[in-house]
């Protein structure tokens, strides 16, 4: 009955659907009642749809059993929407430790950066400068106009557009020929409009040359970064 399979007792393992045998493995680990319940990407094999229905079971399970759940997972999105912690792993090495939202806000590098969110966290190199800057493609601003007060400006053209619906997804060629995504709710903008992208200071991500975060607090190199950002657009 905890996993909702009583209506099938009478029916032999081919006769379930793949959600359905998904569970009665879930069951027959339940009985045993573990203090930890290990999973190995069980729902990798599963269609979209179900995936999505799996996640939201194994969530209300989670809540029901108050048990540890060690889920492992390559689906950015089983991820944040199962997690309490995720621990973000490459080659071994852990990237960083943290709960889904300080994951996505306040990622430590460009790996956590670009693994966690879709269309992937833009990175771009500003010229000759020993640093990188990331921005996500939800928080770009797209106008015929730059405004005045913004850290990061470049002019765009906007290379394909996908129309997802409530968000629309844009692929943009900056001047230098460096590219981005942009991920918006304005579906009105046509392939090879030129306009202006321009990301606030608040929204942007610094990373020194290995990768890793350079962050506005205890850094003394942060207010030249973003100077030196600001002054690449103008020249």
């Amino acid at each position: 009955q905890v996993v909702g399979l009583a209506p099938y007792l009478g029916r032999k393992p081919s006769q379930l659907s793949g959600g359905q045998r998904q569970r009665v493995a879930l069951a027959r680990a339940m009985v045993k009642e573990p203090k930890v319940f290990l999973m190995d990407e069980p729902l990798s094999n599963l269609d979209a749809k179900l995936r999505g229905a799996m996640r939201s079971e194994l969530v209300q399970l989670h809540k029901q059993l108050k048990t540890t759940f060690v889920y492992v997972t390559h689906d950015q999105v089983e991820a944040m929407a199962m997690g309490d912690c995720i621990i973000l792993m490459d080659q071994g090495k852990i990237m960083q430790q943290s709960d889904p939202e300080t994951m996505y806000r306040d990622p430590n590098n460009i790996f956590a950066a670009q693994f966690i969110g879709t269309p992937p966290t833009n990175i771009v190199e500003i010229g000759s400068e020993n640093f990188k800057l990331g921005f996500r493609p939800e928080t770009i601003i797209l106008s015929a106009n730059a405004g005045p007060d913004r850290a990061f400006t470049r002019r765009v053209k906007i290379m394909t557009r996908e129309m997802l619906g409530a968000e629309t997804f844009y692929k943009l060629c900056l001047e230098d020929g460096q590219e981005a995504m942009a991920r918006l709710t304005n579906s009105s903008l046509a392939e090879g409009d030129t306009l202006y992208l321009q990301v606030d200071e608040d929204n942007l991500y610094f990373f020194d040359a290995k990768g890793n975060r350079v962050r506005k607090t205890g850094s003394q190199h942060y207010d030249a970064m973003v100077e030196r950002v600001k002054r690449s657009h103008e020249s």
